[in-house]
């Protein structure tokens, strides 16, 4: 098993710099350190998104020198990295260097300048399957200590799978519902536990989501929106948030429903749909309600 993730870049000096149009980074969340100045506070936000693309094509990452930092150049010469973890946090592939070779380090950047940046990252063959983030950032060579980003230490681009399983391969019912502009329910299924319902929902991205938006599930009596229990979260734990999701991409999403005690037998429905965890403002459906009416009936024990 092998998987190859290459970033292409180019660098534009600021006597030679062109017109240049990222692709926006959505979920972009680089910010300074409060007060300003540090070692650990961060003058280059990551500014595009590309590497979010699909395995096997090449990514690229634009580092902008952030307008709102400062007007000087930075007081040190900043080493970028690009790192592939696995979701238990072991590091198998990484790439450090200084920009453009150390030819054009981080204390010549101007403000506003964007600086585009090649890492070529590799799984080694004996990689285990599973998911892979494609971690960022900067630190400073002298102390390896890494700038700050959104209260951590790197920022997630992608994730990618390698020999991943959880790509739709069960048969489920189909649908075809899309929430928003990018967001389709292509598929679903449930079954019944003790003390629970376990449902499985088929999302595809048509396009690449604005934000990491959560699943709702709700069970309700016929016709009203009461929910008698219900199973909130984001898709697949977390494990692949919304906003990481390319074009064409297809994931079976599990979610676990508690039920009441002394909940009858009958007929009921799940509401299904996705809603912002910032605002709590839902994705609205093509017949302008926000969640999708599934029906189903519950047996007794």
């Amino acid at each position: 098993m092998r998987s190859m993730v290459e970033g292409h870049a180019r660098l534009v000096p600021p006597h030679r710099r062109q017109d240049h149009s990222p692709v926006p980074l959505h979920n972009l969340r680089w910010s300074p350190s409060p007060g300003g100045g540090g070692r650990r506070s961060n003058p280059y936000p990551c500014a595009t998104a590309p590497p979010r693309s699909p395995p096997g094509s090449q990514p690229e990452c634009a580092w902008r020198h952030a307008r709102y930092r400062r007007r000087q150049a930075p007081a040190a010469d900043y080493t970028a990295f690009a790192h592939l973890v696995d979701e238990a946090g072991q590091g198998w592939a990484g790439d450090d260097h200084q920009p453009h070779a150390g030819l054009y380090p981080t204390t010549a950047w101007g403000a506003g300048e964007m600086v585009r940046d090649r890492f070529s990252l590799a799984l080694p063959a004996d990689a285990p399957p599973g998911l892979y983030h494609l971690e960022v950032g900067w630190y400073e060579p002298a102390g390896d200590e890494r700038l700050a980003v959104a209260g951590g230490s790197s920022l997630r681009l992608a994730v990618l799978p390698a020999a991943w399983s959880g790509t739709g391969g069960a048969t489920l019912e189909p649908l075809a519902a899309r929430f928003g502009p990018a967001i389709d329910l292509a598929g679903w299924t449930w079954e019944a536990e003790p003390g629970a319902l376990v449902v499985t929902l088929r999302w595809t991205a048509a396009a690449y989501p604005e934000t990491d938006y959560t699943v709702f599930v709700h069970l309700v009596r016929p016709g009203d929106d009461h929910a008698l229990a219900q199973g909130d979260g984001p898709p697949l734990g977390g494990r692949w948030p919304t906003a990481l999701w390319p074009p064409g991409l297809r994931v079976d999403d599990g979610h676990r429903v508690p039920l009441p005690d002394g909940l009858p037998p009958g007929p009921y429905e799940l509401l299904v749909g996705l809603y912002d965890p910032a605002t709590g403002a839902r994705l609205p459906l093509a017949d302008g309600s926000d969640a999708l009416r599934l029906p189903l009936r519950l047996n007794k024990e």
